[in-house]
């Protein structure tokens, strides 16, 4: 196990301030290039929402990087509720990784991505999308691939779309619904061709677990965990058993230096994944 430090770090991009904390195993602190994880948050919560996780991965030589998303709700970042979106923080990941990758620290042959609920929906596209070649795996946390039918089914007439609506103690604006109301995430995230690590309760009664049955069906390259009795969100047994998968995905993927002297991933591509 290292040792780790944590600190704030905020990216400036362009006229966007995206406040986030880094988590830095010792490696990092000697000059060495170390694995790097960017972790998004879902919805309604902030950097703060993937810390459990992060401190794990620096714990084990990762360094993590947990933003906030502009605009959302409870946020250090710049931007405000009604002008977020799903492909606004999209945007914001994507310039989150452009500017870590500055860092001397990140290891760019080993960047992952990490997101909870809407934010694994939104690691999914930005793995799909520009930078998805420079991708070296994907994690999604009982991902909302849900959002647009849910929203679908709670205004099924565009008339009746709100200026801004609330829940989960959270507020998103009528540019939220009108992004996403027509999107078809399956359309978009087979894309990524790299591999994919996929973890779902099966009593998930916000996002229900076949979403991610139907993603791992899509996915090139693709594991689902299926974890019983679990709902939205990672608590007790069922977060160090995810621990534990994630942990296992990031060494079996990176490219790193074994105990046998041999550099390079030892993997072969495989076919789908099994379930859990």
């Amino acid at each position: 196990m290292s040792n780790y430090e944590a600190s704030d770090l905020t990216l400036e991009h362009g006229d966007k301030r995206i406040f986030g904390r880094i988590y830095l195993p010792d490696e990092a602190a000697e000059g060495k290039r170390v694995p790097l994880v960017i972790c998004a948050h879902g919805f309604g919560g902030n950097n703060e929402s993937c810390e459990a996780y992060a401190r794990e991965f620096a714990r084990r030589g990762y360094a993590a990087y947990c933003l906030d998303f502009c605009g959302a709700t409870n946020s250090k970042s710049s931007g405000t509720v009604h002008e977020m979106t799903i492909f606004t923080e999209q945007q914001d990941m994507e310039d989150a990784y452009e500017e870590l990758a500055k860092l001397s620290y990140v290891d760019l042959n080993n960047v992952f991505l990490l997101g909870m609920s809407m934010g694994g929906a939104v690691a999914a596209l930005v793995a799909a999308e520009k930078i998805g070649s420079r991708v070296k795996g994907l994690i999604l946390l009982y991902p909302a691939f849900s959002i647009p039918g849910d929203i679908r089914r709670a205004w099924p007439n565009r008339d009746e779309f709100p200026e801004s609506f609330g829940i989960f103690n959270a507020e998103v604006g009528r540019a939220f619904i009108e992004a996403i109301y027509d999107f078809d995430f399956y359309e978009v995230i087979g894309k990524y061709a790299g591999p994919v690590l996929i973890l779902h309760g099966m009593s998930d009664d916000i996002v229900a677990s076949g979403y991610s049955v139907r993603a791992v069906n899509i996915y090139p390259h693709a594991n689902l965990e299926l974890i019983g009795e679990v709902g939205h969100g990672f608590t007790g047994g069922a977060f160090k058993y995810a621990v534990k998968k994630i942990v296992g995905f990031l060494d079996e993927e990176a490219d790193l230096p074994d105990e046998s002297g041999l550099d390079g991933d030892l993997n072969f591509s495989g076919g789908m994944g099994m379930f859990g």
